[in-house]
């Protein structure tokens, strides 16, 4: 089996999709880029199918909370890993990390 690495490039989006935002508040993307390079790997067939425009990434708070050892979050910033919606068969080669602002719906804080 051959291998097939491709790079392209993951666009922000606003709103995006974040898992486990607590209930009563909201998280903004602080990250300046609007684009950010992935090289992901896999058979050809499984990777000839992938566009740009076809690969999404998630926030997942709650992946993060349990991987870091964190009950409860508290307003202030955050380094979070990006997760994308690709088969099992894909692998991502190189880290994405997207900075959020976690903040009270009520408030500025």
């Amino acid at each position: 089996m051959n291998r097939y690495s491709y790079k392209f490039k993951a666009k922000k989006q606003e709103p995006a999709n974040k898992s486990g935002v607590p209930e009563g508040m909201e998280a903004e993307i602080t990250t300046e880029a609007e684009t950010y390079d992935i090289t992901v790997s896999g058979l050809d067939r499984d990777i000839s199918i992938l566009w740009d425009d076809t690969v999404t990434g998630v926030l997942d708070l709650e992946k993060w909370m349990d991987d870091n050892n964190v009950e409860e979050l508290t307003p202030g910033n955050y380094t979070i890993p990006v997760t994308f919606n690709l088969s099992e068969d894909i692998m991502v080669e190189n880290d994405v990390n997207i900075h959020i602002r976690l903040k009270n719906q009520d408030t500025n804080n």
